[in-house]
Parts: structure tokens; C-alpha cells; sequence
């Protein structure tokens, strides 16, 4: 079977910085974040990027400079560079906030980070290529796409992780071998490995548990999983490319972006039926909602932009300019500002009211 490959060019602009600052209004005159705040200079191929427990600071894995950015949100300024390993690039905080774990996938391990001293503490050594994080809630394991921490073995290249709610067995994506791997938490055992379609991607599992949903980036469809006997109950039809999941709990929607197609895709969960596409920009990447589910913020990497869909009507109410190639995408605990990583900007831009 053919696999899929794609690869980036990195172009380095020069960087545009605001001078404003973050407002602290209570009483913001919009219903969403929308408004750039400000553009922060950050390291070369900023990737990913995360909010500590409280909101009070923001990490941005930098992809070429083996460095995390940790910018503090009251100031909107870079505090602390840390120096890393090759390539970080997922990000993980722990359930308690006291740790941030950093994937680096050109070594091969994970580094723990103190967040109250922003200090690395400790090392966790994996098999090839790590390339994202989780946390479990227990505080007590961490789980790495492309491999998992010296316990839990996959079949070829291991991509993305899900934990069920359940903590008891997560599922994880092999990109080179169709499949998912599920895997008991209490002794590391292989519980069942099921087919899927062509190159899967990313995974998500409803918060309920009962079934996982798969992107099949190389076959163009969705597949799902029901849990409580591990086999694929439906698949489900996407656009082109299908990359990045969020779910939607107060209406059961699915929301896929396609970074071929250039769109998303809905899927109702209730039944697994596809439902319609919402046209974006140009190669979606990632996607988040507010934490009050009535907006989703869509990163359309080469259009240099940012798609707002307001959930009520699915309909895009707004398209944020953004700097060069913007891919992952957060946003603060209490839903008033919006991260985004630039990444051939070599910078992040802050939303807000």
C-alpha cells in the first residue's frame, strides 16, 4: 500500500511585533476572541504550543532552535529560553501543572520540565522518533506518539495516543502499518491491534469512552471504533487529507480539518453520519473551541490565516489574518485569548477581545 509523505520548505521573514499588551477587561465588547493583541518573536519552527494550568504562561516548542519558548501572559514577553534536544516538538502539561514534558523527536527521548523554576529535571529515553505528549490524569504516566516510554510496543511508526476516560487502555495510531494498537494501562500488555484505513493520523476518543474516531489521512476517511469490543463500527467519509479532530460535547458534532480539500468536515457522533463541509483556508491544520463550545478557530497554514466558526450555525463569521504559516493553535483556560504558532514566521500571535 502507498504511503503518504509531505514535507515543509522553511522560509525565514522577517518578524512583525506589536507594541500593545494584553488588556485584563472583564466586560469584552465581542463574544470571541478576535481582535491580534500582539506578534512575539519566539525560536526557529515554532510548532506547537501549550498554556500552563493557570493560564499564566505560555510554552512554545521551537523546532530548529532545540528550544522552548515560555512567554509570561501578564507582559506578553519571552521570560525564559530553555535549551532542549533535537526537534521538540509535542507538548504535554502534567495534570498537576508542575511539569511540562517536551517530545524531541531528533533524540529520541522526553525532557521534564519544572514549571516553577522553568528547569529541566529529569529525561525519559524512548525508541524512535517521539513526536507528541500525554499526560495521563493518574500523574503517573506519561504516553509518546512514535513510541510510548520504555514499556508499551507498537507496530511500525506509532503517530498519535488517546487515552479512554476510563484510564485504563489507550489507543494509539501506526502510520506504516494501518492499524491501532490497544494497549492495557495496568500491565503494558497488547489487548487487540485493528485495521484501519491508509495512514493514519490523529486520534480522539469521546469523553464517554465508547467509541474513538481515527483520521485515515492516506484513504480520506474517518474510523471508528467501538470500544467496548475493539472493532471499527463505521467508516465515515472525509474530505482530502483529513489531519486535525476537536469534538464538540454540547452537540455531539465532530469537526475534522482536510488539508487538501481545504475544509471540514462535520460528523453528528450520535450516528456517525457525515453531515456537511465547511469551506476554510488553504491547508487546515489544527483546530480548538472555546471553552464554552461556540466557537472553533480553524489554522489555515498557507493562506496565513485563522477561519472562526461560530458552532450555532457552523457558519465562518470571521478570517483572522495571521504571519506566515500559522499551525498550532490554544487557547487560555478562561477562553479570552487565542495562541498561535507561526511557523515560518518564527513567531507566536496573541487574540484577544
Amino acid at each position: 500500500m502507498k504511503k503518504l509523505y509531505y514535507f515543509y520548505l522553511l522560509i525565514i521573514p522577517s518578524i512583525f511585533i506589536s507594541c500593545a499588551t494584553i488588556s485584563n477587561n472583564n466586560n469584552p465588547p465581542y463574544s470571541y476572541p478576535d481582535k491580534l493583541i500582539k506578534t512575539i518573536n519566539v525560536g526557529s519552527g515554532p510548532v506547537y504550543v501549550k498554556t500552563s494550568k493557570d493560564g499564566n504562561y505560555i510554552y512554545v516548542s521551537n523546532n530548529f532552535s532545540k528550544s522552548i519558548s515560555v512567554i509570561k501572559q501578564s507582559d506578553t514577553a519571552v521570560v525564559k529560553t530553555i535549551p532542549v534536544g533535537n526537534n521538540p516538538n509535542g507538548l504535554a502539561i502534567s495534570p498537576d501543572g508542575k511539569y511540562l514534558y517536551v517530545a524531541n523527536y531528533g533524540d529520541d527521548n522526553v525532557y521534564a520540565i519544572s514549571t516553577s523554576d522553568n528547569t529541566v529535571v529529569d529525561t525519559f529515553y524512548t525508541n524512535d522518533v517521539p513526536h507528541s505528549v500525554v499526560v495521563l490524569p493518574n500523574n503517573k504516566y506519561i504516553y509518546i506518539t512514535n513510541t510510548v516510554v520504555d514499556t508499551f510496543y507498537t507496530n511500525d511508526v506509532p503517530h498519535s495516543v488517546v487515552v479512554l476516560p476510563n484510564n485504563k487502555y489507550i489507543y494509539i495510531t501506526n502510520m506504516e502499518s494501518d492499524n491501532v494498537s490497544v494497549i492495557r494501562i495496568s500491565d503494558g500488555s497488547l489487548v487487540k491491534t485493528i485495521s484501519v484505513g491508509d495512514s493514519p493520523r490523529e486520534i480522539i476518543s469521546l469523553p464517554s469512552g465508547e467509541y474513538v474516531y481515527v483520521c485515515n489521512l492516506g484513504s480520506n476517511t474517518i474510523s471508528v471504533i467501538n470500544t467496548s469490543d475493539n472493532t471499527v463500527s463505521s467508516t465515515i467519509q472525509t474530505g482530502i487529507w483529513p489531519h486535525g479532530l476537536a469534538y464538540i460535547p454540547n452537540g455531539n458534532m465532530l469537526y475534522i480539518t482536510n488539508e487538501r480539500s481545504n475544509d471540514v468536515s462535520v460528523i453528528n457522533t450520535s450516528n456517525n453520519t457525515s453531515l456537511f463541509t465547511i469551506p476554510v483556508g488553504n491547508n487546515p491544520k489544527c483546530a480548538v473551541s472555546l471553552p464554552d463550545g461556540k466557537y472553533l478557530y480553524i489554522t489555515n497554514r498557507y493562506s496565513n490565516s485563522i477561519s472562526v466558526i461560530d458552532l450555532s450555525s457552523n457558519a465562518i463569521v470571521k478570517t483572522l489574518s495571521t504571519p506566515e504559516g500559522p499551525h498550532g493553535i490554544t487557547c487560555s483556560p478562561d477562553g479570552k485569548y487565542i495562541y498561535v504558532t507561526n511557523y515560518y514566521n518564527n513567531s507566536i500571535s496573541i487574540f484577544g477581545y
